[in-house]
Protein backbone atom coordinates (compact mmCIF):
# COMPACT_ATOMS: atom_id res chain seq x y z
CA UNK A 1 0.00 0.00 0.00
CA UNK A 2 1.67 3.41 -0.60
CA UNK A 3 0.37 6.79 -0.37
CA UNK A 4 0.39 9.46 -3.26
CA UNK A 5 0.81 13.32 -2.39
CA UNK A 6 -2.43 14.25 -4.34
CA UNK A 7 -3.72 15.54 -1.67
CA UNK A 8 -5.94 19.02 -2.89
CA UNK A 9 -8.13 21.45 -1.64
CA UNK A 10 -11.50 22.04 -2.74
CA UNK A 11 -9.66 25.46 -4.03
CA UNK A 12 -7.69 23.33 -6.28
CA UNK A 13 -4.50 24.96 -4.11
CA UNK A 14 -1.24 22.55 -4.63
CA UNK A 15 -0.29 20.15 -1.67
CA UNK A 16 1.87 22.11 0.75
CA UNK A 17 5.78 20.82 1.69
CA UNK A 18 4.61 19.60 4.84
CA UNK A 19 1.83 17.22 3.54
CA UNK A 20 4.43 16.39 1.11
CA UNK A 21 6.78 15.64 3.67
CA UNK A 22 4.33 13.62 5.98
CA UNK A 23 3.41 11.66 2.84
CA UNK A 24 7.25 10.72 2.13
CA UNK A 25 8.19 9.54 5.51
CA UNK A 26 4.88 7.33 5.58
CA UNK A 27 5.71 5.83 2.40
CA UNK A 28 8.95 5.57 3.18
CA UNK A 29 8.21 3.15 6.03
CA UNK A 30 5.26 1.28 4.29
CA UNK A 31 6.02 -2.01 2.07
CA UNK A 32 5.39 -1.20 -1.73
CA UNK A 33 2.11 -3.51 -2.72
CA UNK A 34 -0.40 -4.01 -5.67
CA UNK A 35 -0.65 -0.12 -6.53
CA UNK A 36 -4.23 -0.94 -7.24
CA UNK A 37 -5.13 -1.31 -3.61
CA UNK A 38 -3.27 1.57 -2.00
CA UNK A 39 -5.64 4.30 -0.76
CA UNK A 40 -5.60 7.41 -2.51
CA UNK A 41 -6.81 10.76 -1.30
CA UNK A 42 -9.15 12.80 -3.30
CA UNK A 43 -10.22 16.77 -3.22
CA UNK A 44 -8.39 17.09 -0.19
CA UNK A 45 -10.65 15.73 2.20
CA UNK A 46 -12.08 13.03 0.07
CA UNK A 47 -11.19 9.43 0.27
CA UNK A 48 -11.94 6.47 -2.70
CA UNK A 49 -11.57 3.17 -1.68
CA UNK A 50 -10.67 -0.03 -2.66
CA UNK A 51 -13.35 -2.95 -3.47
CA UNK A 52 -16.85 -0.74 -2.69
CA UNK A 53 -15.23 2.82 -3.99
CA UNK A 54 -17.02 4.49 -1.37
CA UNK A 55 -16.44 8.03 -0.94
CA UNK A 56 -15.30 8.58 2.86
CA UNK A 57 -14.63 12.26 4.31
CA UNK A 58 -10.69 12.36 5.08
CA UNK A 59 -10.10 15.15 8.23
CA UNK A 60 -6.71 14.40 7.52
CA UNK A 61 -4.62 17.66 7.00
CA UNK A 62 -4.91 20.05 9.67
CA UNK A 63 -4.72 16.71 12.12
CA UNK A 64 -1.26 15.97 10.75
CA UNK A 65 0.37 19.11 10.32
CA UNK A 66 -0.62 19.65 14.25
CA UNK A 67 0.72 16.20 14.77
CA UNK A 68 4.06 17.26 12.98
CA UNK A 69 4.42 20.85 14.85
CA UNK A 70 4.01 18.99 17.44
CA UNK A 71 6.25 16.22 17.18
CA UNK A 72 9.36 18.56 16.33
CA UNK A 73 8.60 20.89 19.38
CA UNK A 74 9.60 18.02 21.72
CA UNK A 75 12.11 16.15 19.37
CA UNK A 76 9.89 13.00 19.04
CA UNK A 77 11.44 10.00 17.63
CA UNK A 78 11.05 10.12 13.71
CA UNK A 79 9.09 6.79 13.90
CA UNK A 80 6.76 8.17 16.14
CA UNK A 81 5.77 10.86 14.28
CA UNK A 82 5.56 8.50 11.20
CA UNK A 83 3.14 6.10 13.03
CA UNK A 84 0.32 8.78 14.37
CA UNK A 85 0.16 10.68 11.08
CA UNK A 86 -0.40 7.01 9.31
CA UNK A 87 -3.33 6.39 12.21
CA UNK A 88 -4.57 9.64 11.83
CA UNK A 89 -4.68 8.85 7.57
CA UNK A 90 -6.15 5.16 8.45
CA UNK A 91 -8.71 6.15 10.56
CA UNK A 92 -10.03 8.76 8.26
CA UNK A 93 -10.03 6.81 5.66
CA UNK A 94 -10.78 3.06 6.29
CA UNK A 95 -14.26 2.21 7.21
CA UNK A 96 -17.43 0.38 6.09
CA UNK A 97 -20.96 0.47 6.56
CA UNK A 98 -21.87 0.27 10.14
CA UNK A 99 -23.20 -2.41 11.18
CA UNK A 100 -26.71 -2.23 13.62
CA UNK A 101 -26.72 -4.71 16.67
CA UNK A 102 -29.06 -6.81 17.67
CA UNK A 103 -31.17 -5.28 21.01
CA UNK A 104 -32.56 -2.14 21.88
CA UNK A 105 -31.26 1.16 19.96
CA UNK A 106 -28.90 3.09 21.46
CA UNK A 107 -30.63 6.18 21.08
CA UNK A 108 -33.62 4.91 22.32
CA UNK A 109 -32.65 2.66 25.67
CA UNK A 110 -35.16 4.62 27.64
CA UNK A 111 -38.68 4.19 25.44
CA UNK A 112 -41.35 1.69 26.00
CA UNK A 113 -44.04 1.70 23.58
CA UNK A 114 -46.98 2.50 25.47
CA UNK A 115 -48.83 0.43 22.41
CA UNK A 116 -48.08 -2.02 19.90
CA UNK A 117 -49.21 -3.26 16.63
CA UNK A 118 -48.69 -6.40 15.91
CA UNK A 119 -47.95 -7.45 11.78
CA UNK A 120 -48.00 -10.94 10.71
CA UNK A 121 -44.81 -12.97 10.10
CA UNK A 122 -43.79 -12.78 6.67
CA UNK A 123 -40.78 -14.02 4.61
CA UNK A 124 -38.34 -11.13 4.18
CA UNK A 125 -39.24 -9.07 0.76
CA UNK A 126 -37.29 -10.31 -2.50
CA UNK A 127 -36.34 -6.79 -3.63
CA UNK A 128 -34.28 -5.73 -0.19
CA UNK A 129 -32.28 -8.30 -0.74
CA UNK A 130 -28.44 -8.12 0.91
CA UNK A 131 -25.03 -9.92 -0.83
CA UNK A 132 -24.78 -11.94 3.24
CA UNK A 133 -28.39 -12.80 3.26
CA UNK A 134 -28.60 -16.83 2.69
CA UNK A 135 -31.09 -18.05 -0.04
CA UNK A 136 -34.00 -19.53 0.89
CA UNK A 137 -35.35 -23.11 -1.38
CA UNK A 138 -38.25 -24.37 0.48
CA UNK A 139 -41.63 -24.44 -0.62
CA UNK A 140 -44.29 -21.97 0.07
CA UNK A 141 -46.40 -24.69 2.22
CA UNK A 142 -43.31 -25.30 4.58
CA UNK A 143 -42.28 -21.42 4.66
CA UNK A 144 -46.51 -20.27 5.58
CA UNK A 145 -46.02 -23.14 8.26
CA UNK A 146 -42.38 -21.37 9.67
CA UNK A 147 -44.39 -18.21 9.61
CA UNK A 148 -47.54 -19.54 11.62
CA UNK A 149 -45.06 -21.12 14.48
CA UNK A 150 -43.10 -17.73 14.24
CA UNK A 151 -46.47 -15.61 14.69
CA UNK A 152 -47.22 -18.21 17.52
CA UNK A 153 -44.40 -17.51 19.01
CA UNK A 154 -44.58 -13.96 19.26
CA UNK A 155 -48.13 -13.96 20.47
CA UNK A 156 -46.95 -15.84 23.54
CA UNK A 157 -44.00 -13.31 24.32
CA UNK A 158 -46.87 -10.81 25.48
CA UNK A 159 -48.14 -13.03 27.95
CA UNK A 160 -47.62 -12.72 31.22
CA UNK A 161 -46.00 -8.90 30.51
CA UNK A 162 -47.22 -6.18 31.98
CA UNK A 163 -45.50 -3.40 29.94
CA UNK A 164 -45.81 -4.74 26.78
CA UNK A 165 -49.72 -4.00 25.74
CA UNK A 166 -50.20 -4.62 21.77
CA UNK A 167 -52.82 -4.99 19.35
CA UNK A 168 -52.90 -8.74 17.94
CA UNK A 169 -51.69 -9.68 14.00
CA UNK A 170 -54.93 -10.40 13.39
CA UNK A 171 -56.66 -6.85 14.76
CA UNK A 172 -54.45 -4.92 13.38
CA UNK A 173 -55.04 -6.19 9.86
CA UNK A 174 -58.95 -6.24 10.26
CA UNK A 175 -58.81 -2.35 11.28
CA UNK A 176 -56.54 -1.89 8.41
CA UNK A 177 -58.36 -3.52 5.83
CA UNK A 178 -61.09 -1.86 6.69
CA UNK A 179 -60.23 1.51 6.86
CA UNK A 180 -57.06 1.40 4.28
CA UNK A 181 -58.03 -1.15 1.77
CA UNK A 182 -57.12 -4.87 2.03
CA UNK A 183 -53.75 -4.71 -0.34
CA UNK A 184 -52.41 -1.81 2.42
CA UNK A 185 -50.78 -4.20 5.24
CA UNK A 186 -49.36 -6.37 1.93
CA UNK A 187 -47.49 -2.98 0.29
CA UNK A 188 -44.59 -3.32 2.69
CA UNK A 189 -43.15 -5.41 0.32
CA UNK A 190 -42.80 -3.25 -2.27
CA UNK A 191 -42.16 0.03 -0.18
CA UNK A 192 -39.37 -2.25 1.09
CA UNK A 193 -37.82 -2.85 -2.64
CA UNK A 194 -34.40 -1.50 -3.25
CA UNK A 195 -33.97 1.88 -4.43
CA UNK A 196 -31.12 4.22 -5.04
CA UNK A 197 -29.62 2.98 -1.18
CA UNK A 198 -29.59 -0.34 -2.16
CA UNK A 199 -26.98 -1.29 0.93
CA UNK A 200 -25.88 -4.84 -0.25
CA UNK A 201 -22.96 -4.57 2.06
CA UNK A 202 -24.96 -4.79 4.95
CA UNK A 203 -24.26 -7.35 7.38
CA UNK A 204 -27.90 -8.31 8.91
CA UNK A 205 -31.50 -7.10 8.60
CA UNK A 206 -31.55 -4.26 11.15
CA UNK A 207 -28.42 -2.40 9.40
CA UNK A 208 -30.29 -2.97 5.83
CA UNK A 209 -33.51 -1.40 7.09
CA UNK A 210 -31.37 1.50 9.14
CA UNK A 211 -29.41 2.67 6.14
CA UNK A 212 -31.93 1.80 3.25
CA UNK A 213 -35.49 1.71 4.84
CA UNK A 214 -36.28 3.71 7.72
CA UNK A 215 -35.78 7.18 6.38
CA UNK A 216 -38.00 6.78 3.34
CA UNK A 217 -40.87 8.94 3.20
CA UNK A 218 -43.44 6.57 1.56
CA UNK A 219 -42.57 4.13 4.60
CA UNK A 220 -42.89 7.08 7.07
CA UNK A 221 -46.51 7.94 5.15
CA UNK A 222 -47.71 4.18 5.53
CA UNK A 223 -46.33 3.96 9.27
CA UNK A 224 -48.18 6.93 10.28
CA UNK A 225 -51.18 5.78 8.49
CA UNK A 226 -50.78 2.51 10.12
CA UNK A 227 -51.03 4.11 13.67
CA UNK A 228 -53.87 6.73 12.60
CA UNK A 229 -55.72 3.05 11.51
CA UNK A 230 -55.02 1.34 15.17
CA UNK A 231 -55.53 3.82 17.20
CA UNK A 232 -52.43 5.80 17.62
CA UNK A 233 -50.05 2.80 18.16
CA UNK A 234 -46.84 4.27 18.77
CA UNK A 235 -44.77 1.59 17.31
CA UNK A 236 -44.91 -1.87 15.23
CA UNK A 237 -43.64 -5.30 15.80
CA UNK A 238 -42.87 -7.35 12.45
CA UNK A 239 -41.59 -10.50 12.46
CA UNK A 240 -39.79 -11.98 9.19
CA UNK A 241 -38.18 -15.56 8.34
CA UNK A 242 -34.81 -14.27 6.62
CA UNK A 243 -34.77 -17.27 5.13
CA UNK A 244 -35.12 -21.21 5.32
CA UNK A 245 -33.20 -23.66 3.16
CA UNK A 246 -32.50 -28.22 2.82
CA UNK A 247 -29.68 -28.88 1.69
CA UNK A 248 -27.46 -32.37 1.41
CA UNK A 249 -24.01 -32.43 2.07
CA UNK A 250 -21.39 -34.57 1.14
CA UNK A 251 -18.39 -34.02 3.97
CA UNK A 252 -15.47 -36.37 3.58
CA UNK A 253 -17.45 -39.49 3.82
CA UNK A 254 -20.53 -38.17 6.10
CA UNK A 255 -23.61 -37.44 4.41
CA UNK A 256 -25.56 -34.50 6.34
CA UNK A 257 -29.53 -33.58 5.77
CA UNK A 258 -29.75 -30.23 6.84
CA UNK A 259 -32.38 -27.89 7.48
CA UNK A 260 -31.59 -24.40 8.87
CA UNK A 261 -33.30 -20.71 9.37
CA UNK A 262 -33.20 -17.40 10.44
CA UNK A 263 -35.07 -14.93 12.01
CA UNK A 264 -35.79 -11.19 12.78
CA UNK A 265 -37.91 -9.09 14.67
CA UNK A 266 -38.14 -5.37 14.41
CA UNK A 267 -39.98 -2.91 16.56
CA UNK A 268 -39.93 0.15 14.68
CA UNK A 269 -41.17 3.39 16.41
CA UNK A 270 -44.64 4.66 14.01
CA UNK A 271 -43.78 8.35 14.44
CA UNK A 272 -40.24 8.58 12.44
CA UNK A 273 -39.76 5.03 11.39
CA UNK A 274 -36.59 4.56 13.70
CA UNK A 275 -35.53 1.16 14.44
CA UNK A 276 -36.28 0.96 18.32
CA UNK A 277 -35.11 -2.92 18.77
CA UNK A 278 -34.50 -5.99 16.60
CA UNK A 279 -34.28 -9.50 17.51
CA UNK A 280 -32.69 -12.23 15.65
CA UNK A 281 -31.86 -15.75 15.23
CA UNK A 282 -30.02 -18.69 13.47
CA UNK A 283 -30.69 -22.13 14.24
CA UNK A 284 -29.34 -25.43 12.09
CA UNK A 285 -30.30 -28.76 12.81
CA UNK A 286 -29.34 -31.50 10.89
CA UNK A 287 -29.17 -36.21 10.79
CA UNK A 288 -25.97 -37.62 9.71
CA UNK A 289 -24.66 -40.86 8.37
CA UNK A 290 -21.12 -42.56 7.39
CA UNK A 291 -21.05 -43.69 4.13
CA UNK A 292 -20.41 -47.38 4.24
CA UNK A 293 -20.85 -48.17 0.51
CA UNK A 294 -21.80 -47.14 -2.71
CA UNK A 295 -25.53 -48.42 -1.44
CA UNK A 296 -25.91 -45.75 1.23
CA UNK A 297 -28.97 -43.47 1.36
CA UNK A 298 -29.44 -39.92 2.21
CA UNK A 299 -30.61 -39.94 5.67
CA UNK A 300 -33.68 -38.47 6.63
CA UNK A 301 -34.35 -34.52 7.33
CA UNK A 302 -34.37 -33.64 10.24
CA UNK A 303 -37.99 -32.52 11.99
CA UNK A 304 -39.32 -29.12 12.06
CA UNK A 305 -39.75 -29.77 15.85
CA UNK A 306 -36.11 -29.71 16.44
CA UNK A 307 -35.40 -26.30 14.57
CA UNK A 308 -38.15 -25.29 15.75
CA UNK A 309 -36.81 -25.63 19.23
CA UNK A 310 -33.28 -24.43 18.58
CA UNK A 311 -35.07 -21.22 16.92
CA UNK A 312 -37.99 -19.84 19.33
CA UNK A 313 -36.07 -19.18 21.96
CA UNK A 314 -36.58 -16.56 25.19
CA UNK A 315 -32.69 -15.55 23.87
CA UNK A 316 -34.66 -13.57 20.86
CA UNK A 317 -36.59 -11.36 23.19
CA UNK A 318 -33.25 -10.11 24.51
CA UNK A 319 -33.48 -5.94 25.49
CA UNK A 320 -36.97 -5.71 24.19
CA UNK A 321 -37.91 -2.89 26.06
CA UNK A 322 -40.33 -3.23 28.89
CA UNK A 323 -39.71 -7.08 28.88
CA UNK A 324 -39.45 -8.53 32.46
CA UNK A 325 -37.88 -11.89 32.85
CA UNK A 326 -38.72 -14.25 35.18
CA UNK A 327 -36.53 -16.86 36.26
Amino acid sequence: MRLTPSLRSRQGLRTTKKYKKIIHLINKVLPPSNPKRRLTPRHGNACKLPGPQLPILLEVTSAAEGILTKAEQIDVPIIATILAVFSVYLTSCVSSTPTVTYGVQPEHTSFVPARIALLKCRMWPNGARYDSLPLSNLDKKTLDALCLKFDEFVLKGFQGQPYMRGLSAKAVEQVATKLKGENFIASLDQLWSHTSTKCNDCLNGPSFYTQSIAERPEWRFWLSELSRATKSADAILVPFVMYANHRKINDRGMLISELSAGIDLFLVDTNNGYLLWAGGRSAVANNKILIKGPDTKDPAPPTWDTLYDRLFIEEVWREFPGRQVYH
